[in-house]
């Protein structure tokens, strides 16, 4: 498992290809994607919270906590990110704008005061970095949280789904419906062998399941409540036909298989 260069997440990486990038343009960075909507809705009462976006990306989600009154660390090791995330805070009010402190950092060289914030979002990047890399930033992340502090975690695919419910479910149906699906929406269907994009065989060196991301927590000392659910993709008719049919979220037991997201919040086990 090799580091991913930071020199890989390109500007036209961010604008073309990391998930989110076309409800960004469509709205010119005023709106959130369904993920980070949902996302920013796990924390409540986010106004005077200092919290850390580790993996700001284009800084969307960072714009939308500062508009809520908190303050924000915004931290990303892609200089292209960077240059998004500063793009994106600009069209902010002054008075916003100097709550967030933009940092050029890696999982091995950031460094914060311990107990100094209230929340953490990593979102979208535990499936870029090694288990080494994980290690040394879970253990920070737990330093640096204040007690009671949530640490918020989205990653995807899910590996099950990834192994199990495309190659051998929905690919198929997505193959089977794929010419009528093209003619009422106007869409290609995902299927090719794999899930993985080209992009995501460079960027996704560490896919989890619920259990092994819930591993990687309690070995930091989290307490940490993990959950599969895609269903917040569930919005246009379109939608709710893929997950209904080729991605069975509603299957008992087996729906495991089909969530393509993991999410986990996570707090200090204060308890040896």
């Amino acid at each position: 498992m090799k580091a991913v260069s930071p020199a890989t997440y390109t500007k036209k990486y961010f604008l073309t290809d990391c998930e989110g990038w076309d409800h960004f343009q469509k709205f010119k960075k005023k709106k959130l994607s369904p993920r980070l909507s949902h996302a920013a809705s796990l924390l409540s009462h986010p106004a005077g919270k200092t919290i850390l976006d580790f993996g700001c990306g284009r800084g969307e989600l960072s714009a939308f906590l500062l508009k809520k009154k908190a303050k924000l660390i915004a931290v990303d090791y892609s200089p292209e990110a960077l240059k998004l995330t500063r793009e994106t805070i600009v069209t902010l009010p002054s008075s916003l704008q100097k709550n967030i402190k933009i940092i050029n950092a890696s999982a091995k060289t950031l460094t914060l005061p311990p107990q100094s914030l209230d929340a953490i979002f990593f979102l979208d990047v535990f499936e870029h970095l090694t288990n080494q890399e994980l290690d040394k930033l879970l253990s920070r992340f737990h330093l640096w949280l204040k007690p009671n502090g949530q640490l918020i975690i989205h990653t995807a695919p899910n590996r099950l789904f990834l192994l199990y419910g495309y190659p051998y479910f929905t690919r198929f149906l997505n193959l089977i419906s794929n010419p009528i699906w093209k003619l009422i929406f106007k869409e290609k269907r995902i299927t090719r062998p794999s899930l993985k994009s080209p992009s995501d065989h460079l960027v996704h060196i560490n896919e989890q399941t619920p259990n092994t991301l819930k591993t990687h927590l309690n070995k930091h000392h989290f307490k940490a409540k993990v959950w599969l659910d895609s269903s917040y993709q569930m919005i246009r008719l379109r939608d709710k036909i893929h997950y209904r049919l080729c991605q069975p979220l509603w299957l008992p037991y087996f729906n495991r298989f089909f969530h393509t997201d993991i999410w986990a919040i996570a707090q200090k086990n204060t308890v040896n």
